[in-house]
């Protein structure tokens, strides 16, 4: 990470679900691309997928640039339950011919990047021409099935899944940009999970609304409204 921010810079990156840097691509392809982004997304709501179409800056490395990349993206209208970390993230270099898909560490445990890369070899055809709403129709229907194969495989054999004790976890990182930072949003109601690859984390779970409190209720008790009609009652009975 320390070599690519050296190349690339440290700092956040505004992006998007599509970044097509040239302008290439015809809205019909624009819109299918955008369908099958957001559809990923609905099947797996832990997870996104991300493309980025375009030269790449020197010096050309596409695995490095896709890596840096997929941790300092910061997709404004993307809550802040799909961290980077949950990502993935293909990118396309017309001019220079190659294609990369990369995933952020969380699913490091449960995909394998040969098994990355063989999802990608299934889009060379419409890579190779140039058909690039194909080629990320056929990557997120590749992705879907490895997703949905593991998600089984986990259910039943979870150990398997763990993460080495001697693997440096997250803290010992450093510090990555996170889904959403630059443009603070309130998080939005979860939607139903429709086929999770893995167990949502517990501080994605929604919390219950707590009860008002004493002093709450105090308030709501003691309203103009009611002291009004407090006054009034004593002063009949003072009367009486």
């Amino acid at each position: 990470m320390q070599a690519a921010c050296q190349l690339y810079g440290a700092e956040a990156v505004v992006a998007a679900r599509l970044m097509d840097v040239e302008g290439v691509l015809p809205e019909e392809a624009r819109t299918r691309i955008a369908d099958s982004l957001e559809a990923f997304e609905c099947r797996f709501p832990q997870l996104f997928l991300l493309m980025y179409l375009g030269p790449l800056p020197a010096p050309v490395s596409p695995r490095q640039f896709a890596f840096w990349l997929l941790n300092h993206a910061a997709v404004p209208d993307m809550d802040a339950m799909r961290p980077n970390e949950r990502g993935l993230l293909l990118v396309v270099d017309p001019q220079g011919g190659t294609a990369v898909l990369a995933s952020g560490y969380y699913l490091e445990n449960f995909v394998r990047q040969e098994e990355l890369d063989a999802v990608l070899r299934g889009a060379a055809k419409d890579l190779g021409r140039h058909d690039f709403a194909g080629a990320l129709e056929s990557v997120a229907a590749g992705l879907a099935e490895l997703l949905k194969k593991r998600a089984k495989e986990v259910a039943r054999y979870p150990k398997r899944f763990l993460p080495s004790p001697d693997a440096p976890g997250p803290s010992t990182f450093p510090n990555l940009v996170r889904t959403g930072e630059t443009v603070p949003m309130p998080l939005p109601e979860p939607e139903p999970l429709l086929e999770a690859a893995v167990s949502a984390p517990p501080e994605a779970i929604p919390q219950k609304t707590p009860k008002p409190t004493a002093s709450v209720k105090a308030t709501v008790k003691g309203s103009p409204v009611q002291r009004v009609k407090s006054a009034a009652k004593r002063l009949k009975s003072k009367r009486r």
